[in-house]
C-alpha cells in the first residue's frame, strides 16, 4: 500500500440538496491543507448464549474526518457553519446551521503511489481557532475543523476512492477524479457533473 508522505490538493464542492437529488457545485482547489484524519463511526451489537459472547456484529455509521488546514477561505468558512457575509461583514448567530459539501483530497504514497479521495456528502462543526501572542518564537496558527461524512440516501456510499497502484485505476481516471464529484464506480467526466439523482 505504501506510507504516505504528503497530503495535499484539498478541494471542496458546495452541494444543494432537492427533495430526492443533490446538486454538486464545481469543486474548488483550496490550497493550505495541512493534515486530514479519518476514521469510521462504529455501531456494535453483541450476542450472547450459553453464557459466553457468541458473535460480534458492527457497522459504520458515519466516518469523522479531523482536518488542519493553513487557513480556510471566509467563503468556506461561512459554508460549513451557515454564517452570514454581508458588505463584507461576517456575522454569526444561534440561527446558523452548518450546510452539506463535498471534500476530496490526494495522499502521496511512497514509490510514486497516489491516492484520490471524495467524501460525498459532509457537515463540519464550527471552526476552531487558537489565536496567540507572539513570544520568543514565532506562532503559526491553524484553523482546525471536525467533519461528519454521512451515507446520503441518494448517494449510497460514504466516500469514492482510487488508488494510482491498482492496476484498473488509469491516468484518465487519475486526471479526471476533482474535476467533479465521483459518486459512482465510473469515474466520470466534468461534463457528467451536476445533479445526482
Amino acid at each position: 500500500m505504501g506510507k504516505t508522505i504528503n497530503v495535499k490538493n484539498l478541494y471542496l464542492s458546495e452541494i444543494t440538496e432537492g427533495e430526492s437529488e443533490l446538486t454538486f457545485g464545481k469543486p474548488e482547489i483550496v490550497p493550505g491543507l495541512r493534515k486530514a484524519t479519518r476514521k469510521p463511526t462504529i455501531s456494535k451489537g453483541v450476542q450472547y448464549g450459553d453464557g459466553k459472547l457468541d458473535d460480534i456484529e458492527s457497522s459504520k455509521t458515519s466516518y469523522e474526518i479531523a482536518m488542519d488546514h493553513n487557513d480556510i477561505p471566509q467563503k468556506w468558512r461561512a459554508w460549513f457553519e451557515g454564517l452570514s457575509i454581508t458588505n463584507g461583514v461576517e456575522s454569526g448567530s444561534s440561527g446558523d446551521k452548518a450546510k452539506p459539501f463535498a471534500m476530496g483530497w490526494e495522499i502521496e504514497k511512497t514509490k510514486g503511489v497516489r491516492e484520490l479521495i471524495w467524501f460525498i456528502y459532509c457537515k463540519a462543526n464550527p471552526i476552531e481557532d487558537t489565536d496567540e501572542q507572539r513570544e520568543d518564537n514565532i506562532k503559526i496558527s491553524n484553523d482546525t475543523v471536525t467533519i461528519t461524512a454521512f451515507e446520503h440516501e441518494s448517494v449510497g456510499r460514504y466516500y469514492t476512492k482510487i488508488n494510482s497502484k491498482n492496476e484498473e485505476v488509469t491516468d484518465k481516471m487519475l486526471q479526471d477524479f476533482f474535476t467533479k464529484v465521483q459518486t459512482t464506480d465510473t469515474i466520470g467526466t466534468p461534463e457528467a457533473a451536476g445533479t445526482l439523482e
